[in-house]
């Protein structure tokens, strides 16, 4: 199922290229806005007050590509459905998710500082009088941030294919991580990449570093549904484990590709 959402994901990316970069760019400049604010009050605050507005500014920007990102998710859903679309559909995503998105990523920021923070707290502070207690707790704490790490792989399709809140959406999130550990693993993997990438190549984290990833979240979330509807179908219709899932490859248009079509895209 990884081969498969990888590869609608770079199908998606190549027949789309173009909104991508564009909505990619919008979307940095929207997270560059707290950022650039903070840069021109410096000149009128003390030296005391930087550290403050600096992370209020980080915060911020944060919070606005958590927005971006389910409004992104919200067009690659288009495009998927319909193998079309327009970056209207990510300012039509912008206007339904914006608050709701921002509130997720405050989720994440809350939680995954208190999670951090646990991680220190027990290892430093109760482990030196309790090791193992203290130890014990912050690996629990430790695994604790992993797997919110992976729930945020999920959350922005979630939040834009079900039309939910923060709260639901990680909900689902976090069902659709237990249930598939290995498979969202090997997302974190592949996301991780796209990172370092866009922070070792500057010019990708303005022009096309959010875009990517969502579309790969989005391909992930796509693959889910498919093969939780596939189970549920055939699960209605009295079908005994093991099912064999049929993602109907050869129908799909970002499935049923390969390097030739890339070279000869006429030939198809």
């Amino acid at each position: 199922m990884l081969s498969r959402t990888l590869k609608m994901a770079f199908w998606l990316a190549y027949d789309h290229l173009g909104k991508l970069l564009l909505v990619n760019i919008l979307s940095s400049a929207l997270c560059a806005l707290p950022l650039m604010a903070a840069m021109a009050a410096v000149r009128h605050l003390s030296g005391a007050a930087l550290p403050g507005v600096f992370l209020a500014a980080g915060m911020a920007a944060f919070l606005a590509g958590s927005s971006c990102a389910v409004a992104l998710a919200w067009m690659v859903r288009g495009f998927i459905e319909t193998r079309d679309g327009s970056v209207v559909a990510f300012f039509a995503g912008l206007r339904t998710f914006a608050l709701r998105g921002a509130a997720l990523g405050l989720g994440y920021l809350l939680v995954g500082a208190c999670l951090v923070s646990s991680v220190w707290f027990y290892a430093s502070r109760v482990g030196a009088a309790h090791p193992v207690a203290g130890y014990g707790l912050s690996a629990i704490a430790l695994w604790a941030c992993v797997f919110l790490g992976l729930t945020a792989l999920a959350a922005p399709p979630a939040m834009a294919h079900k039309n939910v809140g923060p709260v639901g959406a990680i909900k689902l999130a976090g069902l659709l991580v237990l249930d598939n550990p290995l498979f969202f693993a090997g997302l974190a993997v592949h996301a991780v990449l796209i990172a370092c990438a866009a922070v070792l190549v500057p010019v990708l984290l303005v022009c096309f570093a959010l875009a990517p990833l969502v579309v790969l979240q989005c391909a992930a979330y796509e693959m889910l549904a498919r093969r939780y509807a596939a189970v549920e179908a055939a699960r209605a219709s009295g079908a005994r484990a093991p099912i064999r899932v049929d993602f109907d490859d050869a129908n799909d248009d970002y499935l049923n590709r390969g390097f030739r079509d890339m070279i000869f895209p006429w030939k198809g």
